[in-house]
């Protein structure tokens, strides 16, 4: 038996603000869209339809799955991940993606790489001055900088999953334990992403990052675009745990494909902000200046205990490894060296998984990803992802 898009019918839902004239051509861009359906050759899969919100971001009440031609998933098909990507483009705030895909699963869903072409260039320029400026009026450089690593922290060198991909911004990923607060931040880079729909969360998250290090006195790093985004989140518990010691700093960090040098630099990112207890469990800043990006928390570290400022267990773990307690050391007494050896390791943490595909500085310039790319099995298979509607709310606090 072989199942086919038979005059392919798409409902479509708008929030009621949208005009007549973007329902007019998302209309149209939807008729070419099952119009190309059409044409696809029948297959021995049987076929679904997959929405998803505009802003591509899934959550319960506004993401379905809806079968399509009255088809049944046999079980032997249900681990079937065949798939390719459409990409179209249309004049609304948000380009429509199709996503063809043999399996019903809001995790399966897959972005396109992003055009990094001169365009997408200047989007990223722009969206780091609003990003000085944001980070600047609203004092959020810690939440920032934690957002971009905990996206970044979770890759996975053997398997090559996770990583700044994203997808931080699913609601199953921003619930994780150890991301809680950072709703707060996703809310921020919203502001900016509304602004500049070129750009992949992916990069927006990193560049963040980057600014809010450079921003607060820190080095500046160099900033690569071309990430692509996922809505596939890892499982909970690929990011470190403040209670626990050097083994499992070594664990986690060797996982992401980092090193011991790197474990110390990036723990020196801890001089910014400080910790709550409804996140964390934990409560206090690590240094006396938790907006200012310096090496004081290497030198708070070997002074041990000082009232009112934090020291976790994996703090403390850094002075109970010899080759950790070097760099301590090292950056202690050298705060050159700790911003040279950061900028270095920030850089790899927000390249973890991600190659460009050729690059001048940062200057890159990708293939067009509105091509066809047909997956490895080169199976065409069935379901399209629609756009649906556009929601985001922005907190206007901080805790």
């Amino acid at each position: 038996m072989f199942f086919g898009f038979q005059n392919p019918s798409i409902e479509l839902k708008f929030p009621s603000t949208t005009s007549p004239q973007k329902r007019r051509r998302l209309h149209a861009q939807i008729s070419k869209a099952t119009a190309l359906l059409s044409s696809l050759p029948p297959t021995p899969m049987p076929l679904a339809l997959l929405c998803v919100q505009q802003n591509d971001a899934f959550n319960k009440s506004q993401a379905h799955d809806v079968s399509l031609n009255d088809a049944v998933w046999p079980p032997h098909l249900r681990s079937k991940t065949l798939s390719y990507t459409i990409g179209l483009s249309c004049p609304i705030p948000r380009p429509i993606t199709l996503l063809i895909s043999s399996k019903l699963s809001r995790r399966r869903v897959l972005m396109a790489l992003p055009v990094v072409d001169t365009d997408y260039l200047k989007e990223i320029d722009k969206a780091r001055r609003d990003l000085r400026a944001l980070i600047a009026s609203k004092n959020c450089a810690p939440i920032m900088l934690r957002l971009a690593w905990h996206d970044a922290g979770t890759f996975d060198v053997h398997t090559k999953t996770g990583g700044p991909n994203g997808s931080i911004r699913t609601e199953e990923e921003y619930s994780h334990g150890s991301n809680n607060g950072l709703k707060i931040a996703l809310d921020f880079c919203e502001e900016v992403k509304s602004k500049y729909a070129k750009i992949t969360y992916a990069d927006l998250y990193q560049l963040a990052g980057v600014v809010a290090v450079e921003i607060t006195g820190g080095p500046t790093i160099d900033f690569v675009p071309g990430r692509k985004d996922s809505m596939i989140s890892p499982k909970e518990g690929r990011l470190p745990d403040a209670k626990q010691g050097v083994s499992h700093l070594r664990d986690i960090f060797y996982r992401m494909g980092l090193s011991g040098k790197d474990i110390v630099a990036l723990s020196g990112g801890h001089t910014l902000g400080r910790a709550h207890p409804e996140r964390s469990g934990f409560d206090g800043p690590w240094t006396k200046n938790p907006l200012k990006f310096d090496n004081s928390y290497f030198v708070e570290l070997l002074q041990g205990e000082s009232e009112g400022l934090l020291k976790l267990p994996t703090d403390k773990a850094l002075l109970d490894d010899p080759e950790f307690r070097g760099y301590v050391e090292l950056y202690a007494k050298d705060e050159d060296a700790f911003f040279r050896d950061y900028a270095v390791s920030h850089k790899k943490l927000s390249e973890l998984g991600f190659t460009p595909s050729s690059s001048s500085g940062s200057k890159v310039i990708a293939k067009d990803s509105t091509v066809l790319a047909q997956s490895a099995v080169g199976v065409v298979v069935a379901a399209a992802v629609v756009i649906l509607s556009y929601f985001y709310e922005v907190r206007k606090r901080m805790k």
